[in-house]
């Protein structure tokens, strides 16, 4: 109610709480206004320290406290209490034997449940079957484990079952989060499909559907321009071939020395003509 008060009225955060410190290990115990955060190893030395070799350290009290294997522990807004009992005053637990059935967990149970069930399922690791039994209503308040003649810690059983409860509770949850984000996916790309193939049949349609004289030309037939081309060259080659067939002009006033020059020359050629056949020829 103060930290209420405090938050409400004066705007002030939770920074402190009370905590109670006790035990027979424990020089001076009280209640001690700690800062939240702070070490238990520092409050155990504000209250004078250990004593007596205690043999645990409890954080919470004796029925619904765990034991703390370090000092180096930070006090949080949920801790109430710092035991620190001797060997004599909270001797440690017999090992746990089997479950004899007596049914003394089910009748100190506040909220009257069935503890015997609850661990069994939860030792089987049952998850579905131990939330028939209610499991989450259980406060973990540690009367059906302090009765117990087997010494069976139960409510580490039921601890258990609900941490691994949450965890498969999350993951089915994320689980269901990333499959409608897949079926969103999903729809979305088939939408897009959808609109781009409406696109497209849209185009097609205005395209047929324009008039007769805006229609682009056929194209030329390539085959009948390619046979124009190739009787073009072939005319072009034709007319060179007769150009070089025809006799030298200008030769009728030639002297006797040019006219012999010339057919020097030209015997020279059908030489030259005839010994390049002569090696082309392969040998015999």
């Amino acid at each position: 109610t103060a930290a209420i008060a405090d938050a409400v009225l004066h705007g002030r955060p939770l920074v402190s709480r009370l905590v109670t410190v006790t035990g027979e290990g424990i020089k001076n115990p009280g209640n001690y206004e700690v800062p939240i955060g702070m070490l238990a190893s520092d409050l155990i030395e504000q209250a004078g320290g250990y004593q007596n070799n205690p043999q645990q350290l409890i954080l919470g009290g004796p029925m619904m406290g765990f034991d703390l294997s370090t000092d180096r522990v930070p006090i949080t807004k949920g801790s109430n209490c710092l035991l620190c009992p001797t060997a004599e005053e909270a001797p440690r637990p017999k090992p746990a034997q089997a479950c004899i059935r007596c049914g003394r967990c089910a009748d100190v149970c506040p909220a009257h449940l069935l503890p015997q069930q609850m661990y069994w399922h939860s030792r089987a690791k049952d998850l579905e079957k131990v939330q028939d039994y209610n499991l989450f209503d259980c406060i973990e308040c540690g009367c059906c484990s302090h009765v117990c003649p087997s010494h069976i810690p139960l409510v580490h059983y039921f601890r258990y079952a609900k941490a691994e409860s949450w965890a498969l509770e999350q993951e089915r949850r994320e689980s269901e989060r990333a499959k409608q984000r897949h079926d969103f996916r999903i729809a979305r790309l088939e939408r897009l499909e959808a609109e781009r193939k409406a696109r497209l049949r849209k185009k097609k349609e205005s395209l047929n559907a324009k008039p007769a004289g805006k229609k682009a030309a056929p194209k030329k037939d390539d085959k009948a321009s390619k046979q124009a081309a190739i009787q073009a060259a072939m005319k072009r080659a034709a007319e060179k071939k007769a150009k070089q067939g025809q006799a030298p002009k200008n030769t009728e006033n030639l002297t006797p020395a040019q006219q012999a020059q010339i057919e020097a020359v030209d015997e020279r050629r059908k030489t030259a003509a005839k010994s390049r056949t002569n090696h082309s020829e392969p040998p015999a």
